[in-house]
């Protein structure tokens, strides 16, 4: 009987051993397979995270051309303001030739990546909720600065069309001239008189503001965005 229990126990020893063996290979498999998937999910994070900041960056460069241009355009606008009206005098050519610079700004963010990582589902293979945030509202200040940018934009065109209307473009183009035409002639007084012109230049006046403020909330926006990845970026 005393030999049957000794036989017992050394069996239950021997099995304990067997599976405690069993089990902590099992969980150092699963814990290497835990391992090797967050190590992979790390990697994609931080890709993801170098190819945001490449873009961002580019934003940034892209956003203080924009913001350069519409100041630029602000001080023509002014210069026009006051050279408008029922009795301005015909300016100096230089003047006039600024006068007819009926430019609007364009900015066109870079958005591969954002789109990528909105489209395919990855926002969640990023571990800051703050980036997460700012990334899923970031196309809706875009969008909301391009409303007022489309609106600047149309004035423009405007203005374009009123501007033909009163000067005769083949006198601006020599290969076009020949001698057997009659030019028109151009009427820049009635064109800078014009009740018209004027309404037009004081909306696009208003409309260049909307479209500037808009865009520097995009670069406040495009920058906080820009901090947070970096945060992340200094993780790795």
């Amino acid at each position: 009987m005393i030999k049957f229990f000794q036989h017992l126990k050394e069996n239950w020893i021997k099995y304990g051993f067997e599976t405690l063996t069993i089990l902590a290979g099992i969980i150092g498999a699963i814990t290497i397979d835990n391992w090797n998937e967050e190590r992979k999910e790390k990697i994609q994070e931080y890709s993801i995270l170098q190819q945001l900041q490449g873009d961002f960056e580019t934003n940034s460069l892209l956003i203080e051309a924009g913001i350069a241009r519409y100041q630029t355009l602000d001080s023509i606008i002014r210069l026009t303001i006051n050279h408008t009206g029922p009795e301005v005098a015909l300016p100096e050519p230089e003047i006039l030739d600024s006068l007819e610079l009926l430019n609007y700004a364009r900015v066109e963010l870079v958005y591969g990546t954002v789109n990528l990582i909105l489209s395919a589902d990855q926002m969640d293979l990023l571990s800051s909720d703050p980036l997460k945030a700012q990334l899923s509202a970031f196309p809706g200040v875009n969008a909301q600065y391009k409303t007022y940018e489309a609106l600047s934009m149309d004035i423009a065109l405007r203005q374009r069309e009123l501007h033909k209307s009163y000067v005769a473009i083949l006198s601006m183009v020599p290969e076009f001239q020949t001698k057997a035409q009659v030019q028109h002639e151009s009427d820049f007084l009635g064109w800078l008189r014009t009740r018209d012109h004027q309404n037009l230049v004081v909306d696009r006046m208003l409309q260049n503001r909307n479209a500037y403020e808009a865009l520097l909330k995009l670069k406040d926006r495009n920058q906080s965005i820009l901090d947070l990845i970096n945060s992340e970026l200094s993780r790795f």
